[in-house]
């Protein structure tokens, strides 16, 4: 087996990643990288023995199925895309964490909305996909433990039935309310069809 967070590592190439952790201060190895805030690590349940944790914003999921190939088969830079797990998109999970207890690897998916609305539509998309990687119930990698987090409004209309078992907890989504900004926000809306008037309304 490889080191699945040093793998994860290095397929991230996001710009604003670096943007951000460049703007915010670097790690203290002097690498870019986030840290999770403390209240952030306990709504997770990240427990306080987690070392070596990796957090990407946009982290694709082909390049997180790569990495999961290469954690398995270090050194095998080809491999079948059996069941067209790879895409070739950039479809990608909001934040993902990793982190490592003892001999295995945690990874926590989070899909977030701040003013729009949950989709059913878009979250049966993701889970099709994660189902792919994962498989129904997370075990298709050996101490690879995957989880999964929605954050946002409060999901009253979405049906996890069609989710994999690892993505819901005792059949229920895990959800958390994302910390908005008390001030008020605007939004740009059309007015018409030609794009020719427009309106500021609030959110």
């Amino acid at each position: 087996m490889g080191d699945l967070i040093e793998i994860l590592e290095s397929f991230n190439r996001k710009e604003r990643f670096f943007l951000i952790a460049h703007a915010l201060g670097q790690s203290d190895s002097g690498e870019p990288a986030f840290s999770l805030s403390d209240s952030f690590r306990k709504d997770l349940s990240i427990p306080a023995d987690a070392c070596r944790i990796f957090v990407a914003m946009d982290y694709h999921l082909d390049w997180l199925q790569a990495a999961l190939h290469l954690y398995r088969d270090p050194g095998k830079t080809e491999f079948s895309n059996e069941g067209k797990v790879i895409e070739g998109t950039q479809r990608d999970v909001d934040l993902l964490i990793a982190y490592q207890v003892g001999e295995t690897f945690h990874l926590i998916l989070v899909e977030a909305k701040a003013y729009a609305s949950w989709d059913n539509g878009q979250l049966s998309c993701k889970g099709a996909r994660l189902r792919k990687i994962f498989g129904d119930q997370g075990n298709c990698w050996p101490r690879v433990q995957p989880r999964f987090y929605i954050i946002g409004p409060e999901p009253k209309r979405l049906k996890p039935k069609c989710l994999p078992e690892w993505m819901l907890n005792d059949g229920k989504l895990q959800w958390l309310p994302l910390r908005l900004p008390k001030k008020k926000r605007w939004k740009v809306t059309r007015s018409g069809d030609a794009y020719q008037h427009f309106r500021i309304d609030k959110v």
